[in-house]
């Protein structure tokens, strides 16, 4: 049977020298992109400052949700605020992290393509970095600088990741890409609840890709099980260090109830083309691979 995790399998000679191509294009674009914004702010007192101050108070040893209000999961000041306790809080250090995360999402986003749509790379990525860079701003900083909020990028690189390790684990049937997708999950789901939606349909997907692969229950189960402990651990840790009384306090008080219920949770436009875009993926992955005879055992 023919090893279906070569997805360039078959592709013309010039396939491989087109591909490193559009990742040299895509690259210096991103890199050019970088150094063009650095410094750039915009209005420096709106979400931006907010979320540096945070970032700073994090990196002095305050606590979140004990000692200051943080609308999101607490996976992008961990990270965030980590690198800001090593490097020091200036903008120029807090966005070269940024910068960094900026970075290895348009790395990883050439490399899904690579797997999905091997002869379409450039197509797809380049007005794709294009448009997301000239309309990230309209609502925060530019992509290198974190944008709106850290939580943001940080999110959606562990969902990148999360779906690269999916179509490995379909591909392979491999129980450590299985499970080391749904801790990537888990950590989307620790980062932004934008990505509530999206995390829970990456593991609806790739379990039901498995079941067409008629993957054993045990690696059914995995990712589900490897998110489940991710975001428990991520649970206990902010309860350890908030203190549970203090969060609890914190999370009902009115003024962060309407923080998170407008500013932190996507509108219903969002949820409604969320939803709507999950049933027809799931629809089509389905259909897709009980079509592909790859994906049936001899």
């Amino acid at each position: 049977m023919t090893d279906p995790a070569r997805a360039d399998a078959g592709l013309p000679p010039d396939s491989a020298r087109r591909q490193r191509k559009a990742f040299l294009i895509v690259g210096a674009l991103a890199l050019l992109h970088v150094v063009l914004v650095q410094g750039y702010t915009g209005l420096f007192w709106g979400a931006h400052g907010q979320w540096l101050d945070e970032v700073s108070r994090f990196a002095g040893g305050a606590v979140p949700y004990r000692d200051f209000s943080w609308s999101s999961p607490p996976l992008a000041l961990w990270i965030v605020g980590g690198m800001a306790r090593l490097t020091g809080t200036t903008l120029a250090a807090i966005s070269a992290t940024t910068a960094v995360l900026f970075l290895l999402i348009v790395a990883l986003f050439l490399y899904v393509l690579k797997r999905l749509t091997p002869q379409l790379v450039l197509p797809i990525a380049l007005p794709a970095v294009l448009c997301a860079t000239a309309y990230a701003s309209r609502s925060g900083v530019p992509l290198p600088l974190g944008t709106i909020s850290p939580a943001g990028p940080v999110g959606f690189l562990c969902l990148l990741g999360a779906a690269a390790l999916v179509l490995s684990a379909v591909d392979r049937l491999s129980r450590r890409a299985a499970i080391l997708a749904g801790v990537l999950v888990g950590l989307a789901l620790l980062s932004k609840q934008d990505y509530w939606l999206s995390g829970s349909y990456a593991l609806l997907a790739g379990t039901l890709l498995l079941a067409r692969r008629r993957a054993t229950m045990d690696l059914l189960l995995a990712p589900i099980a490897a998110c489940a402990v991710t975001v428990g651990l991520g649970a206990a840790v902010v309860i350890w260090q908030s203190g549970l009384v203090p969060l609890l306090r914190m999370l009902i008080r009115p003024d962060n109830v309407v923080d998170v219920a407008v500013g932190a949770v996507p509108s219903l436009e969002q949820l409604t083309v969320e939803v709507a875009g999950t049933a027809c993926r799931c629809g089509c992955a389905a259909r897709s691979a009980d079509a592909d005879p790859r994906h049936h055992r001899q």
